[in-house]
């Protein structure tokens, strides 16, 4: 379906251009660069998951890296498998278990990697989606957000298995698979 040839949309309308020039301040700066990197600063400072890589700490104190870790805190009803099964209460365990938290100290070195390629960040180390619903397969709620090739990240944790990594994107926090990722020796590299 191409919306370009959309019947009824008049050719005038099937470029860019003509939506530019509805808005006369399309063209313009609506923040100067001192008002960008101060709204920059606050979206920071907020700790909504956006952070400035270069400026990320070197270690993490146990309460900050605990309240990261369980940021997400799944619901008490069941979610489904997305094969018609809820996700077992066994499984639910696991997972949860899985995140490591008594392994977590007074002080938690941060290590550095870059993703050689895409990779998933999910909200749990699984790959077992947890959907809304039993007959629902297609909005797996672990699925946080993805981090595309030659992005660095800050890894903050290790999963129980050693399989899952728990990374600080700059603009998102997870769990990726420790496969997804080439630890690199500081942050400089």
């Amino acid at each position: 379906w191409n919306i370009l040839a959309a019947e009824g949309v008049p050719p005038a309308q099937r470029t860019a251009q003509h939506w530019i020039a509805q808005d006369l301040l399309a063209t313009k700066p609506r923040l100067s660069p001192a008002q960008i990197e101060v709204l920059n600063a606050a979206i920071a400072a907020a700790d909504l998951g956006v952070v400035a890589l270069e400026h990320h700490p070197e270690s993490l104190d146990r309460a900050t890296l605990l309240s990261r870790l369980e940021e997400f805190q799944p619901r008490p009803e069941p979610y489904g498998d997305g094969r018609g099964q809820a996700v077992s209460a066994h499984a639910r365990q696991t997972t949860l278990a899985a995140r490591a938290l008594s392994a977590v100290r007074d002080r938690n070195p941060v290590r550095w990697g870059l993703l050689p390629a895409r990779a998933n960040v999910r909200l749990l180390p699984t790959d077992q989606g947890w959907f809304d619903s039993l007959d629902d397969h297609d909005f797996d709620q672990l699925q946080n957000s993805a981090l595309f090739a030659y992005e660095p990240v800050a890894i903050l944790h290790t999963s129980q298995d050693g399989q899952w990594l728990f990374v600080q994107a700059s603009y998102v926090r997870g769990w990726i698979r420790r496969t997804a990722i080439c630890e690199v020796a500081s942050k400089a590299e």
